[in-house]
């Protein structure tokens, strides 16, 4: 049995505990400068990986948002549709019109005047293409006077095709080429007017009595009274 003291043995545990100190140092000093290259670098190197993910997919998020807003023209090259030509035809309705009579241009009219009293005397025929001045026959655009023996008298006068034209006609059985009136201004020879226009107070007006000379219109009836 041995008498020697524990206390003097020598130990092992001093050099150990320091290596071990020594070896958390180092892995102290190595985790600081990884929190410090984490901190002051990009996020695509100093992030963790999940969230240089996240940022990845945001990305590439916007970028879509971006090709949605992009204009027509660039994105949709292949869309040429015409939107007229989906609109339905519509067909414009066809104007049939006579064609109006040239400028300038007469055409003949045979006039017939009935009612006359059978004698000797002159008719006086008075056309008028205005109302101005309508029915006398200083005003008129132009005036024939044709002879009469009986109780109608038939002739023809060359008229302004394709326009309003009024004639006014009345029998001078005095010989003094006017119509005679009574004291109070009423006609006392036969008068009459085209289209049998008659007013009840005065002469009709120019509008009742017009009529369109034509190819198809070129015969004028006149009775007078």
């Amino acid at each position: 049995m041995s008498n020697e003291d524990p206390v003097a043995q020598p130990s092992h545990s001093g050099p150990v505990s320091l290596t071990v100190v020594l070896l958390l140092i180092c892995i102290g000093a190595s985790a600081f400068l990884l929190w410090l290259d984490w901190d002051s670098g990009s996020p695509a190197q100093g992030l963790p990986k999940q969230l240089t993910l996240q940022l990845t997919s945001k990305g590439t998020d916007k970028n879509a948002v971006s090709a949605a807003a992009a204009p027509s023209d660039q994105i949709g090259t292949n869309d040429t549709t015409d939107e007229s030509a989906t609109e339905p035809a519509t067909n414009s309705p066809t104007t049939i019109s006579e064609e109006p009579a040239a400028s300038g241009s007469t055409q003949n009219v045979t006039f017939r005047i009935e009612g006359l009293k059978a004698e000797s005397s002159q008719v006086h025929v008075a056309v008028f293409d205005s109302a101005k001045g309508f029915p006398k026959p200083e005003s008129s655009s132009s005036k024939t006077v044709v002879s009469a023996t009986e109780s109608y008298v038939e002739f023809q006068m060359s008229l302004p095709a394709g326009q309003k034209t009024a004639i006014a006609v009345f029998q001078d059985l005095d010989g003094d080429g006017k119509l005679t009136k009574n004291s109070i201004g009423i006609p006392v020879e036969p008068y009459g007017f085209s289209n049998a226009a008659r007013s009840l107070f005065g002469p009709p007006s120019f509008s009742s009595a017009a009529l369109m000379i034509s190819k198809e219109n070129n015969t004028v009836s006149i009775r007078v009274q």
